[in-house]
């Protein structure tokens, strides 16, 4: 997602910023408002650098990640890693009236209190071949491990205040999503950097696993005991070839293939 790509960029590495308000279909543009696209810094003489950060932060929110690039004349080589642990809570209270008398008035709470560690690395090779090409093979994989509880608390009042049912219910569960995604890449530069072909393929697969055990007590009626599995799986491939010639001052022709193949 944009957020997340967004937090594995470390500042350092940022060009520029553009706003592009007329994109074309190359840019994938969701909406009618443009997109902003942010242009990384290449090197171009042999080089090794990278950055190391840690984060914290109140209620629970602890990150900590490195890059490491490495680049000849001929190659590149890049690689990331990303910790994240997160942790929060929260709760509401909701009061029901009602004129009828027949109808028992009602009062609801909830507590609950979320949270996990979350893994990702990325590794990614260029290879700047003769003739201006470069092909490039990138990977990703994302680890997310959340545990999520709920409290609730339901009570029945008759007309007289008094308490006539009374329900508590725990939900606890456990989320595990597993993210792995690779993409392989070609550029070709025809003299001007705008003057060039570029094609790609990249598959994205996503697993996610939820279990939930619930446990309800009344009252009035016999315990409940639910459990609950919950399996949600996506496969994307999407293959892209671009083709872009400046002409006359200002002038760019693009022209393009897109094709997104999912299964979920």
């Amino acid at each position: 997602s944009g957020g997340q790509a967004l937090r594995q960029i470390p500042a350092h590495m940022i060009e520029s910023v553009e706003v592009i308000t007329n994109p074309s279909a190359r840019y994938e543009a969701e909406g009618e408002a443009g997109v902003i696209n942010i242009v990384l810094k290449k090197e171009k003489e042999r080089s090794l650098n990278g950055s190391f950060e840690v984060s914290t932060g109140y209620p629970g929110n602890h990150g900590l990640n490195y890059t490491l690039n490495w680049r000849n004349e001929n190659i590149g080589i890049t690689s990331s890693y990303g910790l994240l642990y997160r942790e929060f809570e929260g709760g509401g209270e909701l009061r029901q009236s009602f004129n009828d008398p027949s109808e028992p008035d009602y009062t609801s709470k909830r507590n609950h209190k979320r949270g996990g560690l979350n893994h990702n690395i990325r590794l990614g090779a260029d290879w700047y071949a003769a003739n201006q090409n470069t092909f490039s093979l990138s990977g990703f994989y994302n680890i997310g491990r959340n545990n999520n509880r709920a409290l609730l608390d339901y009570q029945f009042l008759n007309e007289n205040g008094s308490v006539i049912e009374k329900v508590d219910r725990a939900d606890d569960e456990s989320e595990n999503r597993d993210i792995l995604e690779i993409e392989m890449r070609h550029e070709k530069v025809f003299g001007d950097k705008e003057h060039k072909w570029t094609s790609s393929i990249n598959r994205n697969r996503r697993d996610d696993k939820e279990h939930n055990e619930i446990m309800e007590s009344s009252t009035n009626t016999s315990d409940i005991i639910q459990k609950v599995d919950n399996r949600e799986d996506a496969q994307t491939i999407i293959v892209k070839s671009d083709f872009s010639y400046p002409f006359a001052k200002e002038g760019l022709f693009e022209t393009g293939i897109f094709g997104s193949f999912r299964d979920i």
